[in-house]
Formats: structure tokens, C-alpha cells, sequence
């Protein structure tokens, strides 16, 4: 008998030690009922939730079952699987049909009885657990600590104690060398230097972008409507919003999209912890207000964008082409001219062929006439 294994665990800030408490308890189980040492394949995924399918290991471990390669699965429980009901009632029918069994140290093996009741039950679990993250979210970002991840800019502050205490979480302070680089990209925004010429002195001077690769144009300009980037966030200018964006997830691709919330579930915090930590130092961006920066950048630049298509094209060349004389300028349009017609006769070309082939297919469909 070929027996695989499967361990995850959901969070990054779980003990990864997790995987291997779970490999040995299955390893045991596996010991004991059905007297193997050693299993065909471990699958495993690390700080993944079990609420998607787009996992790594879990996608490894189905083309593995459907390539047949092994005869029983073992879990720690059928949470570790999956935690959605319909995931976990599609990979039970699944390994069902590969001729498959389930195993798990709390549930035994599993029929459909455990896929139906402890699935629901799974999937409640997750529906609370979110209920209260979003909760204890709204609790750090009240007090002006920093719920999300950390912005480019800002460091952790760990090993703060509340009076009971517990460790403090979502502290943050300035990153000096990181503001430097914040503060000279309103500067030279706001100065009207062009984007890209901002960017590229960036990577000229081997400045790391915060993604730790090269700096792109979208790094600085973002989204504006989700108040992303580096020229739109609001931690620039003092400002710690929360719950500004949620996420939805196709159900079907897996694919995850933020949606901005109503500004009236905002919850804005200007008093942030952040600022009363480095009280002695004014925060990197006081004198520099993102959106005095982007209306002073646009102000400065000239001419304004021009619209891209076949006027501006010709209206470009047609200027680059002004001081060799009007004979140039006259044969450019001649080309133009040549190529517009070019393409009528194209499309009327399409037009016949299809003519032609629907008056074919109305000849052959008819049956011959024999005199």
C-alpha cells in the first residue's frame, strides 16, 4: 500500500515547527495502522490558508492522485485539507474517484458523513475567525497602530509590553534611510522631474525599490483610487487609514481583487502611535503633502500628455519633419494617405470573402438537380 501525507499550516505568524509536529503525527498513524515507515510523498504548504485551493503542495498532491501514485492520504484533520465546504466535499469526490482513501488522526477515515458534517463545521469556523481578525483590526487601528503590513518607510517597533503585559502589535517607526528616499521622490515630483527620469536615477544609484528589485513608474504612482503607492498613501503626510479596501475572491479561479470600501467605513487615524514613538523628529513627509506634490508636478510639466492615435502620429511627424521642407511634409502624407487606402481595400477585400464563401456554402447545401 503507497501512502502520501499532506501538512499546512495558515499563518506566517504561526511556529513553522507546525509542518513537522503534523508530519510526525501522521507518521505515527501511518506506524500504526497500516504498519509503513516510510510514506511515498509528502505534500505540504506553509503559512497558506486552507480557505483556497491555490496552493502548491495541495495542487501537487491531486496530480499526484490522479497519476495514481499512491493509495491512502494522511492528514492531521480534515481542517488541514481544507476549511471550505465545497473545497474539501470537491477533493474528498475527487480522491473518491482515483480510488483514494482519507485518513486523519482526529477523524479516522473519512466518509462522506465527516466531509459533510465536520466540513460545515470547518467552514463556520473560518466564517468566526475572520469576524474576529476584522474585530482585533478594528481595535489596533483605533488606537492608532498599524493593522496591515509595513509600508516602505517605516520599520517594526517590537518588544513593547501593555499593562498587562502582552506584547503591543502594530507599532511602527520611521526607517531613516528609507524616508530619505521618500522624501526625495516628492521633492523631485513636485519639482517636475518626469517620472521615468525619477525612476531611473533610483536604479542608477542602486537604491533597492520595496520589493527589494528595481524601482517602476507604478511603484511610485500606484492606484489612486485605492490610495496605493507611494505618491498616494496617506502614511506620507501623517495619516493611518484603515479598512479603506477589502478583498474578493473568485470562487471559481482562486483570483483575488480589492474593492474600495465607502469612505464612511473608513477608519482614519491622524494620531498615530507611529508619530508619538519618534515624537522629536517631524514625520518625513510634513512639509511635503502628497497631493500639493502631484498638483505642483502637473502644473510644472509642459506641454500637457498628448492622446495617442493616428492624429497625434501624424501631427508628431509632421513636426519633426517642418524644417526639411514641404516636399517631406507632402510625401508623409502621401504615405498616410496610401496606407488609409490600403486598409479600405483591405476590409473590402474581408467583406467580399465572406460574401463569397456564405454564396459557396448556400450552392453546396442545396441538393444537385439531375435532368
Amino acid at each position: 500500500m503507497r501512502i502520501a501525507i499532506y501538512a499546512r499550516y495558515s499563518s506566517d505568524l504561526q511556529n513553522p515547527v507546525s509542518i513537522e509536529d503534523q508530519l510526525s503525527l501522521c507518521t505515527d498513524l501511518m506506524k500504526r495502522q497500516f504498519g509503513i515507515d516510510k510514506p511515498v510523498a509528502t505534500y505540504t504548504d506553509a503559512a497558506i490558508s486552507g480557505a483556497t485551493m491555490s496552493r502548491p503542495g495541495l495542487i501537487n498532491l491531486l496530480d499526484a492522485a490522479e497519476a495514481r501514485s499512491f493509495d491512502v492520504l494522511i492528514a492531521e484533520g480534515l481542517d488541514r485539507i481544507s476549511r471550505s465546504l465545497s473545497d474539501i466535499a470537491t477533493i474528498h469526490e475527487l480522491l473518491v474517484h482515483y480510488g483514494i482513501k482519507i485518513w486523519t488522526g482526529h477523524e479516522g477515515e473519512v466518509s462522506d458523513l465527516h466531509v459533510g458534517f465536520k466540513g460545515t463545521m470547518n467552514a463556520l469556523y473560518l466564517r468566526d475567525l475572520k469576524e474576529k481578525v476584522k474585530r482585533a483590526h478594528r481595535s489596533i487601528a483605533a488606537s492608532g497602530r498599524a493593522a496591515s503590513s509595513i509600508a516602505y518607510g517605516y520599520s517594526v517597533v517590537r518588544g513593547v509590553l501593555d499593562e498587562k503585559g502582552n506584547y503591543v502589535n502594530g507599532l511602527r517607526k520611521i526607517n531613516p534611510d528609507q524616508a530619505a528616499v521618500i522624501k526625495r521622490i516628492f521633492k523631485e515630483y513636485a519639482a517636475g522631474i518626469p517620472l521615468r527620469q525619477i525612476v531611473r536615477s533610483l536604479n542608477d544609484d542602486g537604491i533597492p525599490s520595496p520589493s527589494g528589485k528595481l524601482w517602476r513608474p507604478n511603484s511610485i504612482t500606484g492606484e489612486d483610487h485605492r490610495y496605493k503607492g507611494i505618491l498616494h498613501n496617506d502614511l506620507y503626510r501623517g495619516l493611518l487609514v484603515y479598512n479603506r479596501t477589502h478583498k474578493i475572491v473568485d470562487p471559481r479561479s482562486g483570483k483575488r481583487r480589492y474593492v474600495v470600501n465607502p469612505a464612511s467605513e473608513w477608519i482614519p487615524s491622524p494620531n498615530s502611535v507611529l508619530f508619538q514613538i519618534d515624537s522629536g523628529r517631524k514625520h518625513i513627509n510634513a512639509d511635503l503633502r502628497a497631493e500639493d506634490c502631484v498638483a505642483t508636478h502637473r502644473a510644472n510639466l509642459s506641454p500637457p500628455p498628448l492622446k495617442i492615435g493616428l492624429p497625434l502620429t501624424r501631427g508628431l511627424l509632421q513636426g519633426l519633419l517642418s524644417a526639411a521642407g514641404a516636399a517631406a511634409t507632402k510625401a508623409l502624407r502621401t504615405t498616410l494617405d496610401m496606407f488609409a487606402q490600403l486598409t479600405a481595400l483591405n476590409a473590402n477585400a474581408g467583406m467580399l470573402a465572406a460574401k463569397g464563401k456564405k454564396i459557396l456554402r448556400t450552392a453546396f447545401s442545396r441538393p444537385f438537380e439531375t435532368r
